[in-house]
């Protein structure tokens, strides 16, 4: 195990690092019986630590398990899903109609007066047709 000490300039602190086949870092002191009282501390730590990891692993490794478990159950919702996708598609195709109808009366009639009327107009227009949808499709 290695040990490495440095300064950080940013928070004039003195900092250790053990190292092996991990890292274990700490901060150092202005006392040298507190800096050996933290080196020991830190060597202290790591059974503890290494317990602390492993039984992490094991959880890790339960959990894999069970979500590999779950990719080979079939999705239960799927056929809801496709349907609510497909009727979402068709919805968003009506909304869209609208929009592009409103860019074609704005271009016809942008160079006159009336081009904002007709604009608003559009724009009441797609409002309520939009809203007839979902409202049909609150009845089927």
């Amino acid at each position: 195990m290695d040990l490495e000490v440095s300064y950080n300039f940013f928070t004039n602190e003195h900092n250790f690092s053990l190292n092996g086949a991990a890292k274990h870092s700490g901060e150092l002191g202005t006392s040298a019986d507190g800096n050996l009282t933290r080196l020991d501390n830190a060597l202290e730590k790591m059974p503890e630590k290494l317990n602390r990891l492993e039984e992490k692993l094991i959880s890790t490794k339960e959990q894999l398990e069970n979500a590999k478990e779950e990719l080979k159950k079939p999705f239960e919702k799927a056929d809801e899903l496709k349907s609510k996708v497909l009727r979402l598609a068709e919805l968003n195709k009506l909304l869209d109609m609208g929009e592009v109808e409103e860019r074609e009366m704005t271009i016809l009639c942008g160079r006159c007066k009336r081009g904002r009327l007709l604009t608003s107009a559009t724009e009441s227009m797609k409002k309520t047709t939009a809203m007839m949808s979902l409202t049909h499709c609150t009845l089927i």
